[in-house]
């Protein structure tokens, strides 16, 4: 048992970097398919846009977001812990979205339109 084990345990600050993320680039023709609207609650929606090549994320009264890509169906932000999964039909048609928040539980988010 050493001492360095002893401190180490008591480090609970959240580490900056809390899984290293690798951003890729996704064609643009596939961001389109998640544009629209988010189903958050009741009165709350989470709207994706297609700007300059990138997607963004605003929910009902709150700042618009970047979405950065990890996969052709996972993204990430960069200043909040929280990633999204992009659900597909077998038709490979978008039908809503899986929202991972840090300390939270998962969410299903149903696409509106």
């Amino acid at each position: 048992g050493g001492a360095a084990a002893r401190i180490a345990s008591q480090d609970t600050k959240p580490k900056e970097t809390a899984k290293p993320r690798k951003e890729i680039k996704v064609p643009e023709k596939v961001l389109k398919t998640y544009v629209g609207e988010y189903e958050m609650g009741p009165e709350r929606v989470l709207t994706i846009t297609l700007e300059q090549g990138s997607l963004w994320g605003q929910p009902t009264d709150q700042p618009k977001r970047q979405l950065f890509a990890e996969s052709t169906t996972k993204f990430f932000l960069k200043d909040l812990d929280v990633e999204v999964a992009f659900q597909k039909d077998p038709k490979g048609a978008v039908v809503g979205m899986v929202m991972d928040q840090a300390g939270r539980p998962q969410r299903e988010l149903k696409k509106l339109k």
